[in-house]
C-alpha cells in the first residue's frame, strides 16, 4: 500500500512540475514585491520621524536592510507555504482523503497548489514558519503582531458565528465598540499594574502620553508641535483650494476630531 501511495504521488509531482515551477516562480515574486511595498514606506516614515540624529547615510542602510529583510522573508514564506501544500494535497488525494475545498476560487482540476482541506494549510504553514519566522528579529516579531491581532479579531468573529443563533448573531460594527472597549480596557490596565508586559515601543509611547512629569511642565508643553501645525495647515490649505469655505469647514471638523476624514 505504501509502495502504491508513494509511486501514485510522485508521479504526480512529476507530470505537474513545469507548473509547479511556474506557481513557485510567481509566488516568490509576488512575495518579494508585496513585502518591499509594505516595508519601504514603513521603514522611511520611521526614519524620517525618529532616527534621523543617525544621519542619511546609516538611515538609507536601515531602511534598504529591512526592505530586503521583510521582502525575502515573505517571499520565502510564501515559496514554501506554496510547495508545502502541493505536496500535502498530493499526498491527500493519493491516500484517498476527503476534501474540503477552500474559500475562492475554486481549486478543481488535477493541479493545484491550493489545499483541498484545513489540515493541509495548517501544517504547510507551521512547516514554512519554521523555516523562515522562526527566529526572532525586530522585523518578524512586528510581522508576527500584525498577523496575531488580525487572528484575534478573526477568531472573536468565528466564535460569535458558531456560538450566537443568526437571529442574534451581531455583525462587526455593532459589536465594534464593545470589541475596542475590550482591548483598550485590557491595555491600559496592563500599561499601569504590569507595564513590563507589553512592548518596548508600544510601552514608551504610553509612557509619553500618560505618565509625563506634570510637576515640570512649562508652557511650551501645552503648544502643538510644529509637525501637527504642519499638517492642519496643509489640511485647510487643501481644503480652501478644492471646496472653499464649506470645505473648509469641514476640515475644522476633521481636525477636531467631530467628523470622519
Amino acid at each position: 500500500m505504501g509502495a502504491i501511495f508513494s509511486k501514485a504521488a510522485t508521479s504526480q509531482v512529476g507530470q505537474h512540475g513545469v507548473r509547479l515551477a511556474r506557481v513557485l516562480g510567481r509566488t516568490l515574486r509576488q512575495g518579494a514585491v508585496f513585502g518591499t511595498r509594505v516595508r519601504l514606506p514603513h521603514a522611511s516614515v520611521i526614519a524620517v520621524l525618529f532616527k534621523l540624529r543617525r544621519g542619511l547615510t546609516a538611515n538609507l542602510v536601515a531602511v534598504a536592510g529591512d526592505t530586503w529583510v521583510h521582502s525575502r522573508n515573505l517571499a520565502y514564506f510564501a515559496t514554501a507555504y506554496k510547495l508545502l501544500v502541493y505536496l500535502a494535497r498530493v499526498a491527500w488525494d493519493a491516500a484517498g482523503l476527503p476534501a474540503v475545498e477552500a474559500a475562492g476560487k475554486p481549486s478543481g482540476g488535477v493541479f493545484s497548489a491550493r489545499p483541498s482541506h484545513p489540515l493541509q494549510a495548517a501544517a504547510a504553514a507551521a512547516v514554512a514558519s519554521a523555516l523562515v519566522w522562526s527566529r526572532f528579529s525586530h522585523i518578524n516579531y512586528q510581522i508576527l503582531l500584525y498577523v496575531m491581532a488580525r487572528v484575534v479579531v478573526s477568531l472573536g468573529r468565528l466564535v460569535a458565528e458558531k456560538a450566537l443563533p443568526a437571529s442574534v448573531s451581531p455583525t462587526f460594527p455593532a459589536a465594534y465598540p464593545y470589541l475596542a472597549a475590550a482591548a483598550w480596557a485590557a491595555v491600559m490596565v496592563l500599561f499601569e499594574f504590569r507595564p513590563d508586559l507589553l512592548q518596548g515601543s508600544m510601552r514608551r509611547s504610553m509612557e509619553g502620553l500618560y505618565h509625563f512629569d506634570e510637576p515640570a511642565a512649562t508652557s511650551a508643553d501645552f503648544l502643538p508641535s510644529p509637525m501637527w501645525c504642519a499638517v492642519a495647515a496643509f489640511t485647510m490649505a487643501w481644503a480652501w483650494r478644492n471646496g472653499g469655505r464649506a470645505a473648509l469647514a469641514d476640515a475644522f471638523r476633521v481636525l477636531a476630531g467631530t467628523a470622519r476624514p
